[in-house]
């Protein structure tokens, strides 16, 4: 009786390094497009986030399943690092030296911690700048008010199942039309928006 090993269920690092090294330019670019895609709300460059998910793929703490395609396994591991970072920025926000001021009298000031909570102009220019790029992104979707809908429902927060119920969409017809808002919006920006 012969036993057959069962199929790994991963990509080795070999087969993973194999696969990288078959990709055409591009295929170099489509990465770049989804690393860009991950890191416009983050501290995290395109290229250094695209750098850490193949160095985490490779080193094999992210395993790429045989059954999925290369392209979106190093997405979902951006998407993952840059939600990670974010996060991690939120715990840890950057700290910043303050020199030490004396006053008149050469005694120590003790440095006075500015108030988190935006003023009022600044709440008021954040809800601004929001409301104009959500202007852009609409404009882009003049002629389909349906791509529209979901880009505003986005923009508040609505989950898929939200949106399809709302725009009357099976899962099929909104995946298609979520590719269509993402390929208009990257030809349209991009580089990402920029004010």
């Amino acid at each position: 009786m012969t036993t057959t090993e069962p199929a790994l269920e991963h990509l080795s690092a070999d087969e993973l390094r194999a696969t990288l090294d078959g990709l055409t330019e591009a295929d170099w670019l489509r990465l770049g497009k989804i690393a860009r895609t991950f890191s416009y709300t983050h501290r995290l460059g395109p290229d250094d986030l695209l750098q850490i998910a193949l160095e985490r793929a490779l080193a094999g703490s992210r395993r790429c399943p045989r059954k999925v395609d290369v392209f979106r396994f190093l997405a979902e591991v951006m998407r993952s690092i840059a939600s990670d970072h974010a996060k991690s920025f939120k715990r840890k926000p950057e700290l910043r030296l303050v020199p030490r001021h004396d006053d008149d009298d050469g005694q120590p000031v003790e440095y006075d911690h500015p108030d988190p909570t935006p003023n009022p102009e600044v709440a008021l220019a954040s809800e601004q700048g929001a409301e104009r790029i959500l202007a852009s992104l609409l404009a882009v979707f003049a002629d389909d008010a349906v791509a529209q809908t979901i880009v505003e429902g986005i923009a508040e927060g609505m989950g898929a199942q939200e949106l399809r119920e709302l725009t009357a969409l099976n899962e099929t017809e909104y995946a298609s039309k979520r590719r269509l808002i993402r390929r208009r919006l990257e030809k349209a920006f991009p580089e990402g928006w920029k004010p």
